[in-house]
């Protein structure tokens, strides 16, 4: 990650006071996110709370070199204190894990599905290979079923790379991507 600038801002808490005062729910909504609006409300000098994120905000449009007219909203900024910052990484990971070990298990059984198929496109082309040798069936049924067997293949070649791809996801998740392939 490089630094894009460097923003700094200062603000007299009175200053927000009063915009609370005159604009009241309509300044919150429209300057702070949900969750800061929850956390500084829940502060005993909430003013201060709200001044510092505004202050914050100013500073990280100034750092971008954007200003608050040229696409970016007060609102796609969030500031949040590293505890909770931490939290939401925790969680995301947590998040990560679940979901690469919900499609392992998921790629695991479609391999053993497309298995399944490809034992039961062997059986039909030897099937089929034994009517054409009694003399039931034409070469055409026998062409059909290598071709369903060729398919069936394709499905499983697929489903192991699926397979393999959610192994290396959840070894990724797991922070052990590396410890298990590299080299």
């Amino acid at each position: 990650m490089s630094v894009l600038g460097i923003g700094t801002d200062i603000i007299e808490c009175l200053r927000i006071a009063k915009m609370i005062e005159r604009h009241g729910e309509l300044f919150l909504t429209r300057v702070y996110t949900p969750h800061e609006i929850e956390y500084c409300t829940a502060r005993k000098a909430a003013t201060q709370h709200y001044a510092g994120r505004f202050a914050a905000k100013e500073a990280v449009l100034k750092a971008l070199g954007t200003g608050w007219t040229r696409g970016i909203q007060w609102r796609d900024i969030e500031v949040r204190k590293l505890t909770e910052a931490q939290r939401a990484v925790r969680d995301q990971i947590g998040y990560d894990v679940r979901t690469a070990s919900t499609r392992l298990d998921a790629s695991r059984t479609e391999v053993e599905a497309a298995n399944l198929g490809v034992s039961l496109a062997r059986e039909g082309v030897t099937q089929a290979q034994d009517r054409f040798r009694a003399g039931v069936a034409n070469n055409i049924e026998v062409i059909t079923a290598q071709d369903e067997l060729s398919r069936a293949n394709d499905n499983q070649i697929s489903a192991l790379y699926r397979y393999n791809q959610a192994r290396a996801d959840v070894a990724r998740a797991t922070g052990q991507m590396e410890s298990l392939y590299a080299n």
